[in-house]
């Protein structure tokens, strides 16, 4: 499924917008329509990285929930945009059949170079593309997020 004004907000930036409480409850409420539950956690095993960090959160396939870590609650942001990412992967798997739903050239619009780093050095080649668009459609504006995740699970909803 392609989805042009998805694609079209990708390559369109625009002003940065102060997220709410509101829009965190919004993407969480849709994810959870979609047949995922969000869980919110203070000391799930997988929120603890490696090296001592933490995780904000992170979508479970297998299981198919979105655990959203406590310690992420500190930026309202930072929640907005891992409950977005996270909830695109859920969105890939429940409603596009574990696929990306755009092109590869509107995924690569949407990448800072930070994200193309972490992607090489974190992420097996065969999950970059899943990954990369996560990461992209997580810095749109919650609007239009919404109206993407509609399209593409408007089959399910």
């Amino acid at each position: 499924m392609r989805l042009p004004a998805l694609a079209a907000a990708l390559l369109i930036a625009g002003p940065a917008v102060a997220a709410t409480k509101d829009d965190v409850l919004r993407i969480e409420a849709f994810v959870e329509r979609i047949g995922t539950p969000v869980l919110w956690s203070q000391n799930h095993s997988s929120c603890k990285t490696n090296n001592g960090g933490l995780l904000l959160g992170f979508y479970m396939p297998d299981k198919n929930h979105v655990v959203m870590c406590e310690a992420s609650r500190g930026s309202i942001n930072g929640v907005l945009g891992t409950m977005k990412h996270e909830g695109w992967h859920a969105i890939q798997k429940q409603c596009n059949g574990g696929k990306a739903a755009l092109r590869d050239d509107q995924i690569r619009a949407g990448l800072t170079q930070d994200d193309r780093e972490l992607l090489r050095k974190f992420y097996k080649n065969s999950e970059h593309r899943l990954e990369a668009e996560a990461r992209a459609v997580a810095t749109l504006p919650v609007e239009v997020w919404l109206r993407g995740a509609q399209k593409v699970c408007a089959h399910r909803l």
